[in-house]
């Protein structure tokens, strides 16, 4: 039996592991194709414009200037965050692979793993299955954008009471995930939904 796709194309996921009092967590990129795993990879963070391999390519996340500054990447759904682009070829430009839209963060999945531990796969990202054929104009690959002070300052002290509000609650609803109903979780991540700007 193959693994379990909720998802066709990319999409960017946090998997949180539960065990008894404690928890870890790590970013993962998968693809699927009509319901069928094609590959993953996997990251303690995720590498915004950093070149990484995946199966036989060279791949980069970059995100549209509006989010690049972000530091976590949980954004209200359906809105077109980057795109995935092919860097294999040295020396040329990157190719366009597919843009990146977010995803409810509530249409999240709970597995129950052979070695004892509850993993809950949190959507972040995915693809869309209607594709505009100029998403990619606005995105730098290497994330190069230019700020002025005022714009930075705003996004990272949005940023830092976004990341102290959710995680707070994340790492709570994570320890006591056991004792709630699967209505009660997900209640709990929609509230979480709604805290993003």
């Amino acid at each position: 039996m193959g693994r379990y796709c909720q998802l066709s194309g990319y999409n960017l996921e946090n998997q949180f592991f539960s065990s008894n009092d404690s928890f870890h967590n790590e970013y993962h990129l998968i693809l699927c194709i009509d319901g069928k795993f094609i590959f993953d990879t996997k990251w303690t963070e995720i590498p915004w414009s950093q070149p990484f391999r995946f199966a036989d390519k060279t791949l980069v996340l970059s995100r549209t200037k509006q989010y690049a500054l972000r530091s976590v990447p949980v954004y209200l759904p359906n809105v077109e965050i980057g795109g995935i682009f092919d860097v294999s070829e040295d020396g040329t430009e990157p190719v366009p692979v597919s843009p990146l839209v977010s995803v409810p963060i509530t249409d999240y999945w709970v597995e129950f793993r052979h070695d004892g531990l509850f993993a809950y796969h949190i959507p972040l990202l995915g693809t869309p299955t209607i594709i505009d054929d100029s998403w990619q104009a606005g995105i730098l690959v290497n994330e190069n954008y230019h700020y002025n002070n005022t714009v930075v300052k705003k996004t990272l002290e949005s940023s830092e009471r976004i990341n102290n509000q959710l995680y707070s609650r994340l790492v709570d609803l994570l320890i006591f995930s056991k004792r709630l109903s699967s209505a009660s979780f997900k209640n709990s991540l929609y509230k979480i939904n709604k805290l993003l700007p």
